[in-house]
């Protein structure tokens, strides 16, 4: 008897939901009501990668089905903020990348006309298939574009278009009126302002299309800060991007890349942080290799990473994975033994150990913090209480039933 009643008020609930809903949607002339179960308007239908597997893994938690993998999502706002020459235009590049290579289109917008075209194009982008615009340097005008490609993503009225549009740099941007101020005035709150109405403008517009803002910003020293806490630098274009943004980076120089002891310097290692991201736990950081001919070296960078967490073990010269056994390359020990000079060819055409590597590395990252995990006290506490909820349960129908039946 309880539990027919129990259903009929579920029943009479949901009516009451749908029949809220419909009215909402009537009255706005437009579906702005949803139910969360049966539909998800925010859910992310493509997902761009920045070349490097850890850094999407970071963002993300999860690579994504074939075809979809990445760590920049569309619909939304992303940040990259870093040192200068810290590699914030090269992720993005590597982003654009992605997007074309799916059909995607993007558009570039150039602030501090210092892009090299050849450099994109030795990573491997397509640069016919870009606008490129390297003559804007005011807050309004980039907005202004960044509407031109909403309306025409609106206008193309097909539902699957995506792409992408990056700014490079907001820092580099200044305004209206600060162009017309002759030097000497001051206008850096004004700056900030705008861009506070313009993250919260296009935050909402962005959110119906498959449309990637990617936002590049340079770090400056915090003069303010007295703290050892944080990392003593500020973004000089206000804070209104970070509370927008659904991921944000910060890029960081680290080590520097030798050809051999003493040789010439080829590239760098850099240090990146999730300062924000709404798809996993914030605050993870990652370190990649950074090659100044061939850009991000994604292998590599996984091969450090299993180095580090052990999961590739050192013996000399040579490398193992161990608990190999009826995979490709196992010998008779159980064993893949290879020189870490081998591991590009091997991750490249062993299949087994390609996939090994990108589950080993998602399983790190993508995985919530070893805090969050509840101890064996924690566990048998859980147990007990869950346990006595039930049994008072189970009493609380009893009598319910009793009382229907008298």
């Amino acid at each position: 008897m309880a539990k027919k009643k129990k259903q009929i008020e579920e029943s009479k609930s949901a009516d009451l939901l749908s029949d809220i809903k419909a009215n909402i949607n009537e009255q706005m002339n437009r579906t702005v009501a949803y139910n969360m179960k049966e539909d998800d308007p925010l859910e992310v239908k493509q997902w761009f990668s920045t070349g490097s597997t850890l850094v999407d893994l970071i963002m993300r938690g999860e690579l994504g089905a074939e075809g979809n993998r990445g760590g920049v999502p569309a619909g939304r706002i992303t940040l990259m903020n870093g040192e200068s020459g810290a590699g914030k235009s090269l992720l993005a590049w590597h982003t654009i990348k992605d997007v074309v290579d799916k059909g995607g289109i993007a558009i570039y917008i150039d602030t501090e006309g210092a892009t090299n075209l050849e450099f994109a194009e030795m990573i491997g982008v397509d640069t016919s298939k870009i606008v490129f615009i390297p003559d804007i340097n005011t807050i309004e005008e980039t907005f202004r574009i960044v509407e031109i490609f909403l309306n025409n993503l609106a206008a193309s009225k097909d539902p699957d278009r995506f792409g992408c549009i990056v700014i490079d740099s907001v820092t580099a941007l200044s305004t209206e009126d600060e162009d017309a101020d002759d030097f000497g005035g001051r206008q850096y709150p004004t700056k900030a302002r705008l861009m506070s109405k313009g993250m919260r403008k296009l935050q909402v517009a962005i959110s119906k299309f498959n449309l990637s803002l990617i936002l590049l910003n340079q770090l400056r020293t915090d003069i303010n800060s007295n703290s050892f806490l944080g990392d003593g630098f500020i973004i000089p274009t206000g804070t209104a991007q970070i509370f927008h943004a659904s991921a944000s980076l910060r890029l960081y120089k680290s080590t520097k890349m030798k050809k051999s002891t003493g040789g010439d310097i080829i590239g760098q290692t850099i240090r990146i942080k999730t300062e924000k991201t709404r798809f996993t736990r914030p605050l993870q950081e990652v370190k990649i290799p950074l090659h100044f001919e061939y850009g991000i070296q994604d292998n590599i960078s996984i091969f450090d990473f299993l180095v580090k967490e052990k999961l590739i073990a050192s013996a000399g010269a040579y490398k193992k994975i161990l608990n190999w056994e009826n995979k490709e390359g196992c010998n008779d020990k159980g064993v893949l033994s290879f020189r870490g000079s081998e591991w590009p060819k091997l991750f490249k055409d062993n299949k087994d150990v390609k996939q090994w590597a990108l589950r080993s590395v998602t399983d790190v990252l993508g995985r919530p913090s070893e805090e969050w995990y509840p101890t064996d006290e924690v566990t048998e506490v859980v147990k007990v209480v869950k346990k006595s909820i039930e049994e008072n349960i189970e009493k609380a129908k009893l009598i319910e039933e009793a009382i229907d039946e008298s």
